[in-house]
């Protein structure tokens, strides 16, 4: 590999002054503003530097030499929902059980605790379900209860949060113990598979056999214990690790089917990673999804107009987190990005996270019956519900990505569309793997 270094007068309409021009030959990555995109003829911001990989000049989103640190990440692993809702007068409440822990407080609001396989404590109102996840989402929608000076919705959470850091806390209800048991695959029969014992995909899913084939490396079958059946299983990883961290878990079963995430498995940092290209160095476009149904049914619609041989396909397995996209950034900081979420609210939120992570911002939210009020750096604003789209959410915020928004015409997801494109194919009989 040539160790020659060729840096062009203009990069992208864009004059290299000296400076720029030594920094990026030292290996440093330059953030470059006013890029103009010839295909588009849009400007764009980016990181450039040198691909020694690649032995030419390559751009990122972000510092590719430096992942920039989340300031709420610290919070969610070291402050739990319980502690902060205690604080503010809340109390187990006397229907909780060791496997049901309950809080509820004088006005009778009451919250369902649970952690995730990162041991990060998530809640649920059972009363407004719009008001759920972390810690941080806890005391976003209940900031005016802690009687702190602020002046955005960020900084107030930041306020709060910090305060707790580093605290003794006790549970105020000895009987209570935490009933999740971290991931262990020794629990779990794992083999390969083929696509004749993946007939749940191509029956019931009505995913192609060649589609099923071209994924073949990337779905296990899985049982636990001494159970007679599998479940087709989607390996989740953290990116760069070939570590198994849990199964996103699929079958036959009533209505939309069985779906299940292994007991104690990470969706706090792992995905489920399927890379067609082979390698990080060849793959240019990365696209997320919620499922991996998803995200094989959309490759079964387009793999005819597309070509994916040089793509890595993500699902998130159904919620989206900070670490999750943070980990696929680095490990692809020069692939484009492509949004496959749900065609719903849930979705079009989770394409704003895209956007957001893909910017290194921190985004805070409350959701209403009517929208979203969003806190971006400080900045507020509101979109109502016909409104929120990462389009409109980006207008607003004030910057744009360049990342690809890809929704189904038809139906909620990509599977539906598979499904009425294939509406005529008998009823199959639901049966074990």
């Amino acid at each position: 590999m040539s160790d020659y270094i060729f840096i062009p007068k203009t990069i992208s309409g864009v004059e290299v002054t000296p400076e720029v021009r030594e920094r990026i030959k030292n290996g440093e990555a330059v953030f470059m503003q006013g890029l103009l995109n010839k295909s588009t003829n849009e400007i764009y911001n980016s990181y450039v530097y040198w691909n020694k990989e690649k032995n030419k000049l390559a751009f990122s989103r972000q510092n590719p030499f430096e992942v920039k640190a989340n300031p709420f990440d610290e919070f969610k692993q070291k402050v739990s929902v319980h502690q902060v809702a205690q604080s503010i007068g809340y109390e187990v409440d006397k229907k909780s059980t060791s496997l049901r822990l309950m809080l509820s407080d004088p006005s009778g609001d009451k919250i369902l605790l649970s952690r995730t396989g990162a041991n990060i404590q998530l809640y649920r109102n059972l009363k407004n379900d719009t008001d759920r996840g972390t810690v941080i989402d806890f005391v976003s929608n209940r900031l005016d209860r802690f009687n702190v000076p602020h002046n955005t919705k960020m900084e107030g959470v930041i306020k709060v949060l910090s305060s707790f850091v580093g605290k003794d806390f006790t549970i105020d209800s000895p009987t209570f113990k935490s009933q999740t048991k971290p991931f262990n695959i020794d629990s779990y029969a794992v083999k390969d598979s083929n696509v004749a014992a993946l007939h749940y995909l191509t029956q019931a899913r009505n995913i192609t056999s060649e589609t099923v084939n071209r994924f073949l490396p990337f779905i296990k079958l899985v049982g636990v214990g001494d159970q007679k059946f599998k479940n087709v299983g989607f390996p989740f990883i953290v990116p760069g690790n070939d570590e198994i961290r849990g199964f996103e878990l699929r079958n036959y079963g009533k209505e939309n089917g069985f779906k299940s995430f292994s007991t104690g498995g990470d969706k706090v940092n792992a995905v489920w990673l399927a890379n067609l290209a082979g390698s990080k160095v060849e793959t240019r476009d990365v696209y997320f999804f919620e499922s991996s149904i998803d995200a094989l049914s959309f490759y079964d619609l387009y793999n005819t107009r597309q070509n994916f041989n040089n793509a890595a396909f993500v699902s998130t397995g159904g919620s989206i987190s900070i670490n999750q996209m943070l980990n696929v950034f680095k490990e692809y900081p020069d692939a484009k990005i492509h949004a496959c979420f749900d065609n719903d609210r849930a979705g079009q939120l989770m394409d704003i996270s895209l956007s957001v992570a893909s910017q290194n911002k921190h985004l805070s939210k409350v959701l209403t019956k009517d929208g979203v009020i969003f806190d971006i750096d400080g900045k507020n604003f509101l979109l109502k519900n016909d409104e929120i789209s990462m389009k409109n959410f980006e207008a607003k915020a004030g910057f744009k990505s360049d990342i690809e928004v890809h929704k189904a015409s038809i139906g909620k997801d990509f599977n539906e569309v598979l499904q009425k494109k294939n509406d005529m194919n008998p009823v199959v009989k639901p049966r074990f793997l």
